[in-house]
């Protein structure tokens, strides 16, 4: 070994909070550790606190204009799924502009949304209804996402044709045609 170089230290491993769920902080989870807080602070300091900053942030909201708030809406989308403007544009391009399933551009005031695999980190990241960036498919038309959902699931699929075929008997039964 060369001097000054030294073996790096293994980092302990977090042991699960008490009720065994995953250790947020102070090996505590979030459940137990903000339970642990409100014993901490004054319910008279929490209350400030939190008042302080939902009237600051209302504040900043109102001050902005229309087309801002749009567009903190858009980054924060694009966060979600862990995209980049130049991804959402890139995408786009390859796209052609239009849907990806329908292949018919958004209408006016229409904006195509990001389609993502539910099923690849829906369990890891519900709480932040984040996404690991991987399953993006595609930008699609709010109707073919709505449609999509109901096709990826196989049982709803079933109850729905279903459905149609008793209509259709009970139609013909009831014209007699």
């Amino acid at each position: 070994m060369s001097k000054g170089v030294y073996p790096r230290k293994k980092r302990p491993i977090n042991p699960p909070c008490a009720c065994g769920k995953p250790f947020l902080a102070r090996g505590m989870c979030r459940a137990c550790y903000s339970k642990w807080w409100k014993t901490v602070i004054s319910p008279e300091k929490l209350e400030e606190r939190r008042s302080g900053d939902a009237a600051r942030t209302r504040e900043w909201w109102k001050a902005l204009s229309p087309e801002e708030k749009r567009a903190v809406g858009r980054r924060n989308i694009l966060r979600r799924y862990g995209l980049t403007p130049d991804d959402f544009m890139r995408m786009m391009q390859e796209q052609g502009g239009k849907c990806a399933i329908c292949g018919v551009p958004p209408a006016a005031g229409e904006c195509l949304e990001i389609d993502h695999d539910h099923g690849c980190c829906d369990g890891r990241l519900a709480r932040s209804r984040a996404s690991c960036g991987k399953c993006v498919r595609g930008l699609i038309h709010h109707r073919c996402n709505t449609l999509l959902v109901a096709i990826e699931n196989e049982e709803f699929l079933r109850q729905a044709i279903a459905y149609l075929k008793s209509w259709e008997h009970n139609l013909k039964r009831r014209f007699g045609s």
